[in-house]
């Protein structure tokens, strides 16, 4: 791995993330949308694990503020990805026409309440996170923590891949997260280009999007029934219970691919 192609790559791509998170605050405060919620909320999660490997020359304390405050914005859009999430699952279902009025109005109540949660970031954080130097010895300690960092978290992988299923529920988000932060680190080493063909990345991607689909299912199913009385329609709880088998059995598979192949840190 070229380490000044890693932190060019990597400042590019944070630059343009900062730029674009703004936008997104703006847009989440004054419209609310789903897709800008959602975007908001991963850029954020890529923009954090990105501050968090550049402290050495952003500066601890100006990553730490980040992190503080891009927490605030995950707490406050949290409930209303929430409910976007069950309202992105109903839309093609007439036959839960009623609930989907219930869903609406409950966002409607949650976006009034977000816009006073979701603060933009301070001037001077945003220019502490754009002014900083760098020099020859600071990038080699970037590709040093990046490596150490991915070299970690993908040491744990396999056997955590063949335990899966035995893992208690608190434990498999967290190994969703893990999947996901490696997942990220994996594209930042990758030009974009060559994402769809990389091995090592796609066998990352199968298992954590499956885990998170299956999340969204079993998140859209405990909303739904608060919102439904007496209970949920029967056609309606078939679809969510066969749309779970299925990616239930997704998550096997990628799981199966992930512990039999034979990985080394690439």
């Amino acid at each position: 791995m070229n380490g000044d192609k890693l932190f060019d790559r990597w400042r590019r791509r944070y630059r343009r993330l900062l730029k674009r998170q703004g936008v997104l605050v703006r847009r989440c405060r004054r419209k609310g949308d789903a897709e800008a919620v959602h975007e908001l909320r991963v850029t954020v999660r890529r923009l954090r694990l990105m501050v968090r490997l550049a402290a050495p020359f952003v500066g601890r304390t100006v990553a730490e503020l980040y992190r503080a405050w891009s927490r605030s914005v995950s707490d406050a859009t949290s409930q209303l990805r929430d409910l976007d999430v069950v309202l992105e699952w109903l839309q093609p279902r007439p036959e839960a026409a009623a609930v989907t009025e219930r869903v609406l109005a409950h966002r409607h109540h949650r976006l009034i309440q977000s816009r006073f949660r979701l603060l933009p970031m301070t001037a001077g954080l945003s220019r502490q996170l754009l002014e900083f130097r760098t020099d020859a010895k600071a990038r080699k300690r970037f590709t040093r923590r990046y490596r150490n960092r991915f070299a970690r978290l993908f040491g744990r992988t396999r056997p955590q891949a063949r335990r899966y299923a035995r893992m208690p529920i608190e434990e498999r988000h967290a190994f969703r997260r893990q999947l996901r932060q490696l997942r990220y680190l994996r594209e930042l080493a990758l030009a974009r280009r060559k994402h769809a063909r990389d091995p090592v990345l796609q066998l990352l991607v199968r298992p954590q999007v499956a885990m998170g689909e299956l999340q969204n299912l079993q998140l859209a199913e405990a909303l739904l029934k608060k919102q439904s009385r007496p209970g949920l329609p029967a056609v309606v709880t078939r679809h969510l219970s066969a749309e779970q088998a299925r990616w239930e059995r997704e998550i096997r598979l990628g799981l199966t691919a992930l512990a039999r192949r034979c990985l080394r840190f690439p």
